[in-house]
């Protein structure tokens, strides 16, 4: 689908701004397009430190749980920390695990005192039975299947719930299970604000249930009221809570419980500079459950990039090194698209216990075992997602699913855990809301993955008859329905639907339309200034007209890249690349021109002076001896 370019117009004295700074007038520009207004503001963005981060003590009910924790270790209740699969609730378990046995040692002198980067020396497997209904894990055992001899030696363990046989959070289930155990407390990550049942039923058997979580606060609607459902646990900690004091609401669950550990420590008396060693757990989990790079978040993903480039972290060092990534040159690219990936496919298609055993790894040797194998995990679980979106396409295609406004799709076969990444491809490809609907034991399962002008989860909320059990946030959604539902669902999420054609057109926002002839070095250094990138704070967008096309090369293992020079109507030549598939180019040329010109550039032969817009970003290439500027190219017309 054909994107439409739009100029972000937002005004201020860019000039002044960048004078203040002591940057280039664009930087100006791009921090303005990014909402902010005051210089206090900007300069947070330019400059943000540890000091910038927020009082963790704002968050409601944080300082309760600490104390509720710390009086249950300091008795030797047993506590079970209850995660989730993706690598968000992966690095929220092990920053509890890790900073609960860390006060467990310093209140109570109980065994296993842990260092802050491993678990202790003993993590062979036992061979447990894969009978058992869900893992307990414990810091001295990083065991997949869990060890119950080990975790006597600690009142701390924690369960990551299979997705296949256990799904999705706290479940009725797991609660029986932890109290068949001894389990005395119910402590919650990345999971639980949607649980009430559950935790009422926690609650009956006599145990304590504290619930971290950062997913959005059911709801109910009467009279046009919206009133929130909130579970009755002993604290909740979850900045979306609409009585909450703390000032940043979009952090990920990994990130609360960072700021749960913050304040154990101090109420045990702990340094809570030694939370910090969280950073990069809670920096990874930032971008890899696509929050909004902004404020806090920013300084978070900053923070913990800077940490993982010298971390002492084994298994996070040996996954990286096996990927064949410089830690000191690590991106937000490389946690989004080549190490989240390998963590979340554990989860997907095996069991998360094995991403957690690597976190807590302290032998090199068996973390490089371990990381290898997720990395085999990981591409299983591309050469799978491949065959279902080739599905999808042709049955969307077939059925007219693409006519909808919210598409839903039925891919009976296609493993569960890959329905979200299924629908991410759906959305990119259509430029619409989709939900993926797969055929599980007990039922049919689904995810959806949404547009900004649609709020999922709100949506779903509108409809919720149609679910046995739902849960998400705006841009995304899980979801359990009967399979006899599917077709009701389609047309209730359409039938309701607020969303117009100028909604669904996919939108390009330049930020600014900035002649090639004006790059320079230094303009292109200060770009550095505004990374991190990701979601909220998206890579800036450049444009120019009428770049005439001096060469084009197409190269790559799958011909998917594109070597390009181009020259402005000023004269100045720049060398381009282009990562994608050929044939878009080709269409552009062949739309302006015709398919003569468009076939003679592809191959080459650039005789006709053939033009294009472009939208790009300048990057420096250090291939050569001297570093010269080179263009990224996004998109053309």
């Amino acid at each position: 689908m054909k994107k439409k370019w739009v100029i972000a117009a937002k005004r201020a004295d860019f000039n002044a701004i960048g004078a203040h700074f002591g940057v280039d007038p664009v930087i100006a520009r791009i921090m303005r397009n990014r909402g902010m207004t005051e210089l206090a503001g900007m300069d947070r963005y330019l400059h943000g430190t540890r000091k910038d981060l927020h009082d963790p003590h704002l968050l409601k009910d944080a300082d309760r749980a600490a104390e509720i924790l710390c009086e249950k270790i300091r008795a030797g209740r047993r506590i079970r920390i209850l995660g989730d699969y993706d690598a968000d609730g992966i690095q929220s378990t092990y920053i509890l695990l890790k900073a609960l046995r860390r006060v467990e040692a310093a209140v109570s002198g109980a065994p296993g005192e842990l260092s802050m980067n491993g678990a202790a020396d003993d993590t062979e497997r036992h061979g447990h039975s894969s009978a058992e209904p869900a893992a307990a894990m414990t810091s001295d055992c990083p065991e997949r299947m869990g060890c119950r001899e080990h975790a006597k030696a600690s009142c701390v363990d924690a369960v990551i719930p299979d997705r296949m046989r256990d799904g999705y959070g706290l479940n009725e289930h797991l609660v029986t299970q932890a109290w068949e155990d001894g389990i005395d407390t119910i402590l919650t990550c990345d999971n639980g604000i949607a649980a009430s049942d559950q935790i009422y039923r926690a609650k009956e058997l006599g145990m304590t249930v504290i619930v971290t979580d950062h997913h959005e606060v059911p709801f109910e609607e009467r009279d046009g009221v919206r009133r929130e459902v909130l579970p009755e646990a002993d604290a909740i900690v979850n900045p979306k809570q609409a009585d909450c004091a703390y000032p940043f609401p979009g952090l990920c669950g990994a990130a609360v419980a960072f700021k749960l550990a913050q304040v154990l420590y101090e109420r045990a008396g702990i340094p809570t500079e030694e939370a910090d060693d969280f950073l990069e757990n809670a920096g990874f989990a930032t971008v890899t459950d696509v929050m909004d790079l902004q404020g806090e978040n920013r300084i978070l993903v900053k923070l913990g990039l800077e940490r993982l480039g010298r971390t002492r972290n084994k298994g996070m060092r040996a996954l990286m090194l096996q990927r064949n990534l410089d830690p000191a040159a690590l991106k937000c690219y490389h946690i989004g698209f080549v190490l989240g990936p390998c963590i979340n496919a554990t989860g997907r298609l095996e069991t998360a216990q094995l991403s957690l055993e690597l976190l807590l790894c302290e032998d090199e040797k068996k973390a490089a075992v371990l990381a290898q194998e997720i990395i085999e995990l990981n591409e299983n679980r591309k050469s799978m997602t491949e065959h279902a979106a080739l599905q999808a396409a042709q049955m969307i295609e077939e059925k007219g699913y693409d006519r909808d406004k919210v598409i839903v799709v039925f891919l009976p076969d296609c493993h569960e855990s890959l329905a979200g990444i299924v629908a991410g491809r759906i959305r990119e490809s259509y430029g619409r809301p989709a939900f993926v609907v797969t055929r599980g034991k007990d039922g049919c399962k689904g995810s959806g993955r949404s547009v900004e002008a649609y709020s999922m989860y709100e949506e779903m909320c509108r409809c919720r008859e149609v679910f046995t059990k739902f849960g998400g946030h705006p841009m995304a959604a899980g979801f359990s329905l009967r399979e006899e539902d599917i077709g009701r669902m389609r047309r209730m999420l359409n039938e309701q639907t607020s969303l117009t054609e100028e909604d669904l057109q996919p939108k390009v926002i330049i930020d600014v339309p900035m002649p090639i002839d004006y790059l320079h070095e230094r303009l292109v250094r200060e770009l550095e200034l505004l990374e991190p990138f990701g979601k909220g704070n998206e890579k800036p967008v450049f444009a120019d007209r009428n770049l005439e096309i001096l060469q084009v090369r197409v190269c790559g293992k799958e011909g998917r890249v594109i070597q390009l020079r181009l020259r402005s109507e000023r004269g100045t030549v720049l060398d381009a690349v282009y990562f994608g598939d050929p044939e878009n180019l080709r269409l552009s040329l062949e739309e302006k021109y015709d398919m003569v010109v468009a076939q003679d550039t592809m191959r080459g032969k650039c005789v006709h002076h053939a033009s294009l817009d472009f939208i790009y970003y300048p990057e420096m290439d250090y291939y050569y001896a001297t570093p010269r500027i080179k263009l990224k190219i996004a998109d053309f017309v």
